[in-house]
């Protein structure tokens, strides 16, 4: 098994060494902190009691995934232009893992299994694929600039086009979705702590007010 930070590193340096020039240790955490951030958050649409209705909230995932992506690397691409990449990703890599779709789509409707032993079924899934969606954009960003000189310049049908020639590796793609699964599985309970403190984030504490001064204290000094 390959370390899905492995993938997640190498991908993410080669866009942050393809935007900026140079490479920026800083920036490379940045963006696979926000792929495992909601590598992490896809977990909980896993759980959907709708069958169906978890794929939809697997690509919205994605897409808000690509937003902050571009966000953070400063690339001008409007959330528009970036929804249909998604829903496409989406679907595409759900081919590689459509067994376990339909096992935890079918386990949806046992009696006695339902939504949490569907989820369960399909938790690791989420989070690889949505690992591999990360590294797909990103290495299709990078693959993007070797040919592009201005991002201002990209259409949709380029980042189609770039993101089609990153996803014709379909066992690339089926081993960084295997990895995903077994890291999530290894490390399950350290990432659903994860994924419930941004679900649930700890309020900061109440500030304290602020002392009212004595009038009377300037007499004294």
């Amino acid at each position: 098994m390959t370390a899905p930070n492995t993938h997640l590193h190498d991908a993410a340096t080669k866009l942050v060494q393809t935007t900026t020039g140079h490479p920026d240790p800083t920036l490379t955490e940045e963006l696979t902190g926000i792929v495992k951030l909601h590598a992490g958050l896809a977990i909980a649409g896993a759980f959907v009691p709708v069958p169906g209705l978890d794929l939809a909230a697997l690509a919205a995932n994605t897409w808000t995934m690509y937003v902050r992506i571009n966000k953070e690397a400063a690339l001008p691409f409007e959330k528009n232009m970036v929804k249909s990449i998604a829903t496409g990703v989406v679907t595409n890599l759900g081919s590689n893992v459509a067994g376990v779709l339909a096992v935890s789509t079918v386990a949806k409707f046992i009696p006695g299994l339902g939504t949490i032993g569907g989820g369960m079924l399909l938790a690791a899934t989420m989070y690889g694929v949505t690992l591999a969606a990360g590294v797909v954009y990103m290495r299709a960003l990078a693959g993007l600039k070797a040919w592009e000189d201005d991002w201002r310049g990209v259409s949709p049908q380029d980042m189609e086009r770039a993101v089609n020639d990153v996803m014709q590796d379909k066992q690339a793609m089926k081993n960084i979705i295997e990895d995903g699964k077994q890291y999530y599985r290894a490390n399950k309970d350290s990432i659903n702590r994860q994924r419930q403190q941004q679900d649930n984030p700890t309020p900061p504490p109440p500030r304290s007010k602020p002392e009212e001064p004595n009038p009377y204290d300037e007499w004294f000094t």
